[in-house]
C-alpha cells in the first residue's frame, strides 16, 4: 500500500528529522568542546592548543579555513595566532583594532553569539 503524506504528517516528519539532526549537531559541538578542554589541560604549549583549536573548528564546522585571533587587552587589538593553512609569516603579524572588520566587530561587542555574514560568495562567521 503507498499513501501520500498529508500536509500534518509531512510537517512532523520534518521536524522529527531536523530534531534528530540538530541533536546530532549538538553532539559533535559538545564532543568537539571536550576535546578541546582535554587539550588545553594537556598541553601547555599555547602554539600547540591553539593549531588543535583550529582543527576541531574546521573538522565540525566543514569549514575552508579558520582564522584565530587572540585579544591583547593592553592594546586593544587581535593577533592572529593560528589558521587552518597557516602561513608562518603572518601568524602574529596580522593585528585588528577592536571594531575592524566582522572579527574585530564581534570581538568588540562580546555578546556570546556568533555573527553570520555573506560576502559575495563567500560566508562569514565570527564568534566571540
Amino acid at each position: 500500500m503507498f499513501a501520500m503524506p498529508t500536509r500534518t504528517q509531512k510537517t512532523v516528519s520534518t521536524k522529527k528529522g531536523s530534531a534528530k539532526g540538530a541533536l546530532e549537531q549538538k553532539t559533535r559541538e559538545l564532543g568537539v568542546l571536550h576535546r578541546i578542554t582535554e587539550q588545553i589541560s594537556s598541553n601547555l604549549e599555547l602554539e600547540v592548543v591553539l593549531k588543535e583549536i583550529v582543527e576541531m573548528v574546521v573538522e565540525i564546522t566543514q569549514a575552508d579555513a579558520c582564522l584565530l585571533y587572540l585579544l591583547d587587552e593592553t592594546q586593544k587589538e587581535l593577533t592572529l595566532r593560528a589558521s587552518k593553512n597557516p602561513h608562518p609569516k603572518l601568524i602574529g603579524r596580522i593585528r585588528l583594532e577592536l571594531g575592524e572588520g566582522i572579527t574585530g566587530w564581534v570581538a568588540k561587542e562580546k555578546d556570546g553569539r556568533h555573527r553570520q555574514r555573506r560576502v559575495g560568495g563567500s560566508s562569514f562567521c565570527a564568534v566571540p
